[in-house]
């Protein structure tokens, strides 16, 4: 679902992918491709299907952690927060009693998300250091994460410099053909400088984020990006 594939295109290749075989991750991870284009009751009907595989005949934890990270996926676009925190969080310990750091830290990334924008940043300052410290160092997804949890628990804390300068290493870090990342990342970028006063700057970030949801076909990524970034 990265990349700069439109999410029809990449609901299509799914879809002859996932065929008459019942496979739980790419029913998961179509589940997610629903959800960005807004038919969460699609994307959560495959999601329990996937689940409800990986009951049925699979009962490794891998499996199940990236289900439960599809499924935290739809819950969190659908703007059903709580559940995506349950959701993400189990994901997040099973990835780290395996020493998953790559996706350790995308799933401190959520939590730190939903955290801060919560109003609950001290909760998430233990993830964040967690995050910092596992991040590989060849991986541009964990080391643009790494720094974006850093820029929110440090806005929320006060520290606006520190938010800013590392909410933009994050952003000079993505490519411009991870689409889905860079327009997150650019929501955090947004937030930090909304939270430091820099309007202005602020707006000029949102534009672009929704520019890249919308031009990936994120249709609840874009309405999510315009709650944060342009509530007024």
């Amino acid at each position: 679902e990265e990349g700069a594939r439109p999410i029809e295109e990449c609901i299509e290749r799914c879809g002859r992918l996932r065929g008459d075989t019942e496979n739980p991750g790419v029913a998961s991870t179509l589940g997610y491709l629903y959800a960005m284009r807004g038919d969460f009751g699609e994307g959560r009907r495959l999601v329990d299907e996937a689940l409800g595989l990986l009951r049925e005949r699979v009962r490794a934890r891998r499996p199940l952690a990236q289900v439960h990270r599809r499924a935290g996926d739809v819950e969190l676009l659908a703007g059903n927060r709580e559940a995506a925190e349950r959701l993400y969080g189990q994901s997040f310990e099973a990835y780290r009693e395996q020493g998953e750091r790559d996706l350790v830290v995308q799933l401190a990334a959520e939590l730190i998300r939903i955290l801060v924008r919560a109003g609950r940043a001290h909760e998430a300052l233990d993830l964040a250091a967690l995050a910092r410290e596992s991040a590989p160092a060849e991986s541009v997804t964990s080391q643009a994460l790494w720094r974006t949890s850093q820029a929110l628990v440090s806005g929320a804390g006060g520290e606006h410099e520190e938010a800013v300068q590392l909410a933009r290493e994050a952003s000079e870090l993505v490519p411009p053909d991870m689409l889905t990342l860079r327009a997150n990342v650019l929501v955090d970028l947004g937030e930090v400088l909304a939270r430091s006063g820099r309007h202005t700057e602020s707006d000029g970030v949102a534009d672009e984020c929704l520019r890249l949801f919308e031009l990936k076909g994120n249709v609840s990524g874009a309405k999510m990006a315009r709650s944060l970034l342009k509530p007024r």
